[in-house]
């Protein structure tokens, strides 16, 4: 009777074994949460923790919609990146994260990019939704261009852009909510062109709190649309409503046929 007992316990045990082997499968990392590392250089890449894909735009492009492409510290030096929606693209840090090629959304939505140095620009077009904070742009490709009917949401960046391209060109039927920024510098200024509009500040979308006191060749803001700005609360390179008006700020008074920029009240630069 014992020997019968412990045959079927190794019975038992051989079932369990080959049971588990049928049904074990390769890990897979979970794809609302994808990990990119330029570093590796392994060749072993599933967007795991442990082995992480190499560059950004593998990580979008294996991302499930509501995930997070979290970038780690690096320099990713590859093509354009094309977003896609329903994501989040998070670096570790504007000052250890850094993208030389730029990014494009073309009729994206629900699309977060945080926490990189962008150089090269970042374009959002078509009918995209995107918000873009606490990001440094620099080099001579622009900033942000946002066009098409767009709404962009753009919050806590600082721009350091050379060369003749503006550092926010908003152009086409698009909308923006442009609050505590820092605009350090830039060959043109920042651009309101066609049908765009947007809030600055004192809009209801955003409180302003940007700051325009960066090094500009010319006028800081051009408001070339037939719309009102609302530009209130921001800082400005001048201290007196008259200098501002017109050093800074090219409206309807330079052009009829611009719409007017509300900039009053605004902070006193220190």
């Amino acid at each position: 009777m014992r020997k019968y007992l412990l045959f079927l316990t190794f019975l038992a045990l051989v079932v369990g074994i080959l049971s588990c082997e049928k049904t074990t499968e390769p890990f897979k990392p979970h794809r609302s949460l994808i990990y990119v590392d330029s570093n590796n250089i392994t060749g072993n890449e599933d967007g795991s923790i442990f082995h992480p894909y190499s560059s950004i735009q593998k990580g979008i492009d294996e991302a499930e919609p509501g995930a997070t492409v979290a970038v780690f510290a690096g320099t990713y030096d590859e093509p354009q990146i094309r977003l896609k929606g329903e994501l989040t693209v998070r670096g570790a840090g504007a000052d250890r994260t850094v993208i030389f090629n730029g990014l494009t959304g073309e009729d994206v939505t629900n699309v977060v990019v945080t926490s990189f140095e962008i150089q090269s620009g970042l374009q959002c077009t078509g009918n995209s939704d995107l918000i873009i904070n606490h990001n440094l742009f620099t080099g001579n490709a622009g900033g942000i261009i946002v066009s098409g009917t767009s709404r962009a949401t753009i919050r806590q960046n600082t721009f350091r852009v050379q060369g003749m391209v503006p550092p926010l060109l908003c152009s086409d039927e698009s909308y923006s909510v442009v609050q505590a920024n820092i605009f350090e510098q830039g060959g043109m200024p920042v651009i309101m062109e066609l049908s765009a509009m947007g809030d600055f500040g004192g809009g209801g979308d955003s409180n302003g709190n940007n700051d325009f006191s960066g090094q500009f060749p010319q006028e800081v803001l051009r408001n070339a649309t037939p719309h009102e700005l609302m530009a209130e609360n921001n800082i400005w390179r001048f201290n007196t409503v008259a200098e501002i008006d017109r050093y800074d700020i090219v409206d309807d008074d330079e052009n009829p046929g611009f719409g007017m920029v509300d900039f009053e009240p605004f902070i006193l630069k220190d």
